[in-house]
């Protein structure tokens, strides 16, 4: 099982370089009105998948909740953290939770693996990352990632493990894994 990384959309405003940061970013991003969170936060006009109302609401229906904070792989060797509901169409536009719920419930490794392969004029493929957090879509500098987890948890453990303990023990864990992802 594998898939691309996670698909912001608006990296600028998902995408932090703490969990401080993300979290007072959500906090005052959901009580503006959409059009002054629009132009606060630069985020252009609403596309299919990305919309300021979409994004509010994920936010506000899923707490806001520390614990949704969470590492992620934004480029190799340059972790940063997002706030993950896994919600398609929502903060996130893309967050493919069908793989990444397994970098999110438990211990696991993933291996990124580049999309690009020899394109980019190398005879060798050195595109290749190790990580314990979810990644970022151009996680690699051209044609993005696929991350292929190395354990994949039951859905039924998965659902568990995330209602009783939160996103991989939320902020705690965001903190620990900060040299580690």
């Amino acid at each position: 099982m594998n898939s691309v990384g996670v698909v912001t959309a608006r990296d600028h405003i998902t995408i932090k370089n703490t969990p401080d940061d993300v979290w007072n970013t959500i906090n005052d991003f959901v009580k503006l009105p959409i059009e002054k969170a629009r132009q606060k936060y630069d985020l252009g006009d609403d596309v299919r998948d990305w919309k300021v109302s979409f994004a509010q609401n994920d936010i506000t229906d899923s707490g806001p909740d520390k614990k949704q904070v969470v590492p992620i792989a934004y480029r190799p060797f340059e972790n940063r953290f997002t706030y993950y509901t896994g919600r398609s169409r929502g903060f996130l536009c893309m967050p493919r939770p069908e793989v990444m719920r397994h970098m999110l419930v438990g211990e696991n490794l993933g291996i990124a693996i580049g999309r690009a392969g020899q394109v980019i004029g190398r005879p060798i493929w050195d595109i290749v990352y190790c990580t314990q957090c979810i990644t970022e879509f151009n996680f690699f500098r051209r044609g993005g990632n696929n991350l292929f987890p190395l354990y994949l948890y039951p859905l039924r453990e998965s659902l568990i493990l995330l209602t009783i303990t939160g996103l991989r023990q939320g902020w705690a864990y965001s903190q620990s894994c900060k040299g580690l992802c």
